[in-house]
């Protein structure tokens, strides 16, 4: 490769003619400024390597009018130096297959195409890119870039149209900047991305392999906005704070470690559906339609606050989902039970502790016959052991005066089957005659409160098919 210096590059920029250099080694001395008005409109470089000092191209003429028409295509290139384009106007900037772009500052007026495109197999050994405060009118497109080193910046940007595809990304941050049409961020791998204080038409963050935390922040989705198909459920992270969502949004098909969306507002349909979490946190955040959960599955659900279940079971009820609105009361009355313990610990005065208690001893009861309403099986149960419990103790006792002999079975198991009468008050061992041994009532009286309860729990599990 032959090797040129700062003033042999400005010097093939400046061509009359358009010239396309081929394996040159550009080694910059000294900080090189590059006014684009005596460059020729279009250059291409192949195979180059650009090496030393910072160059920046610029536009020296304070006054003049930029138009669009300048176009630099920098093909197989590596830049070991910084580059940077400010205050000035391109028709095209376009790298395709760099194999090391260690800093590119891009803060153009005007910019029509930006586009940084590798072939799948190329491995780049950095990639750094900032966009300050620039307006690209027609298209960003970034794909393909392979590596274990970039950082993405967009600050105070004016987009159109955004691509950002298949590539490996360690940082992106995107703040205080508009896309006008479509922001497409597809089938990337990516380890964290802050994207805050922005507006989004149309909103694509779908098919991604997330090894990091991608955070929301302040965000206005004004059109249609997916954040389907995404993965990792070791790492993975959406956190979603302050954000408008004016249109239909997707979460669909996903499976993460996380999710938490607070203080947000969803004002069309939101989709939940076919949603695997590990960590799932809801606070504070309006949907003015009913948002679809169907098939949404918490692994760590006893790592949600009761906030969070408490809006998913509200959200339930809405959408007249009585299954999953059973199963997430059941977790809220769980939840409640852990709280009510730990009030009661650091209570204060008797009064307020009298009540959390006998809150507690509510929910402890409904947790013993049916896991609070949802467990039919287990209320059948406990409601025929406690039956019987309380059944073998009076009849043991009505009969200690007596001897007892296999006649009695035939009058013992009458008896039992008598005593789930609940609002029979006879003597089950004898026809229609009250209990007169008095201290056979307290197991007698016991005994029907515990099938009352058991009944009740019963019918409560079954209510979890009906509306």
């Amino acid at each position: 490769m032959n090797a040129l210096d700062g003033n042999d590059l400005l010097n093939s920029l400046t061509s009359t003619t358009y010239i396309e250099f081929k394996d040159y080694i550009f080694d910059i001395r000294t900080p090189l400024n590059i006014d684009i008005n005596k460059i020729t409109l279009k250059n291409t470089y192949k195979n180059c390597i650009f090496t030393g000092d910072r160059i920046d191209f610029l536009n020296l003429k304070i006054d003049d009018i930029e138009k669009e028409s300048h176009i630099l295509i920098f093909e197989n290139c590596e830049f070991n130096n910084e580059i940077y384009f400010k205050d000035c106007s391109f028709q095209e900037i376009t790298f395709r297959n760099s194999l090391n772009i260690e800093k590119i500052h891009i803060a153009c007026k005007k910019l029509s195409y930006l586009i940084l495109n590798n072939e799948e197999k190329i491995e780049c050994k950095n990639f750094n890119l900032t966009l300050h405060n620039i307006n690209i009118s027609k298209e960003l497109t970034i794909r393909n870039i392979k590596t274990e080193n970039s950082y993405l910046d967009f600050l105070r940007c004016e987009f159109n149209n955004v691509e950002i595809f298949n590539n490996n990304l360690k940082r992106i941050d995107i703040s205080n900047s508009t896309c006008k049409k479509t922001f497409d961020f597809n089938k990337n791998e990516i380890s964290d991305s802050y994207i805050k204080d922005n507006n989004f038409f149309k909103f694509s963050f779908t098919r991604n392999d997330l090894n990091g935390e991608s955070n929301f922040r302040n965000n206005d989705f004004i059109g249609t906005t997916l954040f389907e198909k995404n993965k990792n459920d070791i790492r993975g992270k959406i956190i979603i704070t302050s954000c408008n969502f004016e249109k239909y949004t997707y979460f669909s098909n996903s499976n993460l470690y996380e999710l938490k969306i607070d203080t947000s507002k969803f004002l069309e349909t939101t989709s939940f559906q076919d949603f695997k979490i590990d960590i799932f946190n809801l606070d504070r955040t309006i949907f003015e339609k009913t948002p679809f959960f169907d098939d949404f599955s918490i692994e760590k659900i006893d790592r949600c606050t009761h906030r969070t279940i408490r809006n998913l079971k509200q959200q339930l009820l809405r959408a007249d989902n009585s299954i999953d609105y059973n199963f997430y009361r059941a977790i809220e009355h769980r939840q409640y039970k852990i709280y009510l313990k730990d009030r009661i610990k650091k209570s204060k005065t008797k009064t307020e502790k009298k009540r959390l208690k006998r809150d507690l001893t509510i929910l402890r009861i409904n947790d013993f016959y049916s896991d609070n309403g949802v467990n039919w099986v287990k209320a059948i149960i406990q409601t025929l052991l406690l039956a019987s419990i309380f059944y073998i103790l009076f009849f043991i006792v009505y009969n200690l005066e007596n001897d007892f002999d296999l006649q009695k079975i035939n009058e013992f198991l009458i008896g039992y089957f008598r005593f789930f009468l609940v609002t029979d008050y006879y003597n089950p061992l004898e026809d229609r005659k009250y209990i007169d041994i008095w201290y056979a009532w307290p197991f007698f009286i016991i005994g029907k409160i515990a099938i009352g309860i058991g009944i009740f729990e019963i019918i409560n599990s079954f209510r979890k098919f009906k509306k």
